[in-house]
């Protein structure tokens, strides 16, 4: 014998009757729609963590870059530097960058230059969210190691790492990607759209 949970149909019947009344398609018909939901949930959660994984790997690839294009001397001191940027990257995003980026969206408050609430993580964050928004300021930090190695101070390109993912990155994607960002598509009055006269 099956030891398998009952079907949404089974445990409607056990709680309604196994006649075809209106109150039995409701209990079905509101079952499956939960479990479409958490199915839809389930899967945009392995969406953001799969793809930010993916992006995140791009440190692996600019890494073996930055290694080839220096000299051997210089290479444990880059890998560090990405090592670091990765560290450096995260405690600026999660300290105040996702807060500048996405906190407050509501877009009844019109157009803001940053987001304000939020910071340290703090309320009602999706952190699957966070982490592929994470990964992709993380990338963007690491795209100018290859024109500083050698260069520079590895205290310098840390706090270059937290300014740029604490600051620019977030500042860039509230503005395109906030409901309050100025040049975003999902704003209330889009930029570019002309208000119509009356």
């Amino acid at each position: 014998m099956s030891s398998d949970p009952p079907s949404i149909f089974e445990q409607c019947v056990e709680d309604n009757g196994a006649d075809l009344s209106t109150t039995l398609l409701q209990c079905v018909s509101d079952s499956t729609q939960e479990a479409r939901a958490d199915l839809i949930s389930g899967v945009d959660t392995f969406y953001l963590i799969f793809a930010g994984a993916l992006v995140f790997f791009m440190q692996i690839g600019f890494a073996m870059l930055l290694a080839g294009s220096i000299r051997e001397k210089n290479v444990k001191n880059v890998l560090l530097w990405n090592l670091l940027d990765s560290a450096g990257g995260a405690f600026g995003f999660w300290t105040v960058g996702y807060a500048f980026a996405y906190g407050g969206d509501d877009p009844a408050k019109g157009k803001t230059f940053i987001g304000n609430s939020g910071f340290f993580l703090s309320g009602d964050t999706d952190m699957e969210f966070w982490f592929f928004q994470f990964a992709f300021a993380c990338a963007l930090s690491s795209i100018v190691a290859g024109t500083i190695a050698e260069r520079t101070k590895m205290t310098a390109y840390l706090c270059y790492s937290i300014f740029l993912c604490g600051f620019v990155y977030p500042v860039c994607a509230h503005s395109f990607w906030s409901v309050n960002g100025f040049l975003s598509p999902f704003a209330a009055e889009p930029l570019w759209v002309p208000v119509p006269s009356i």
